[in-house]
């Protein structure tokens, strides 16, 4: 597992923890080598880990501390400068080093986050959803574990749209990609399919499991208000599919997931469709 997604598992306190330790570990380390090997980049790597688990603002406070570690080592070496005050410009020049590797990695965060993203409900792309299918599917065939994927469909959308416009529309998707991550797991994965589609990825959950994180989603689903004024609630068609043994590929699970679908849909909408694969 990467350290990422570990650390993503954890709270912010611990990674706060761990960073800390790390950086007085380092923080020693500089203080016994010798004053001309140069070890500041080694602060950085504490910075980035509270920084990805708790943002920016805590990077910047992991970084001052690491400058005043950085400046206490270097008082300590007793080096002769030739102004007292070149200790402080330095250590300033090291936190601005730190803030400044912050806020590049921080970029390059969001911006491969936004490439992973659908960029109207922030749910994730099919790109994503993709590489993280094949991942699971080979871990359920290594691991014997069940695999589950649901594929929801808004009811009358095109009505939504072709009556009350394209932005209220766009607020109906909106809202249900925020209820489908309320009512999911954090190791549930929800991405917007094409459309009014989105897909929700149970990664090790049997049928009873699934079952019980369809129901919290239309119990989620029902303290949305109406699209406007007047007009009927906001329903979904939701397909299904539990692999009790591992699917085959990708497309295995989106034709199941996609029949289960089909087969809600017939009923009227606003109705499950739940297909077992055993």
């Amino acid at each position: 597992m990467r350290l990422g997604a570990y650390l993503d598992q954890k709270s912010p306190l611990f990674t706060a923890a761990i960073a800390s330790a790390l950086m007085v570990a380092v923080a020693v380390v500089d203080y016994v080598t010798d004053p001309a090997i140069d070890m500041a980049v080694f602060y950085v790597v504490p910075i980035l880990l509270v920084t990805h688990r708790s943002g920016t603002l805590a990077g910047i406070a992991m970084s001052i501390l690491a400058a005043e570690l950085w400046l206490l080592n270097d008082r300590l070496a007793d080096r002769a400068l030739p102004l007292p005050l070149v200790h402080y410009w330095n250590a300033a020049l090291q936190l601005a080093f730190f803030i400044l590797v912050l806020f590049l990695v921080a970029a390059l965060k969001r911006e491969r986050l936004s490439a992973r993203q659908d960029a109207l409900t922030g749910a994730g792309n099919r790109q994503v959803l993709h590489e993280v299918l094949d991942a699971e599917i080979a871990r359920a065939r290594r691991f014997e574990r069940p695999l589950s994927c649901a594929l929801i469909d808004v009811d009358r959308f095109k009505s939504i749209n072709d009556s009350l416009g394209h932005p209220q529309g766009d607020n109906v998707l909106r809202a249900i990609a925020a209820t489908l991550r309320q009512q999911t797991r954090t190791i549930d994965v929800v991405a917007r399919f094409g459309g009014d589609e989105f897909v929700v990825l149970l990664p090790e959950t049997g049928a009873a499991a699934t079952a019980a994180v369809v129901r919290r989603i239309l119990k989620g689903l029902d303290g949305l208000p109406p699209a406007t004024t007047g007009t009927p609630p906001i329903t979904l068609s939701i397909g299904v599919v539990t692999f009790e043994r591992p699917p085959e590929n990708s497309d295995e699970v989106f034709r199941r997931a996609d029949a289960a679908l089909y087969v809600a849909k017939r009923m009227g909408g606003n109705a499950v469709e739940h297909a077992i694969v055993q």
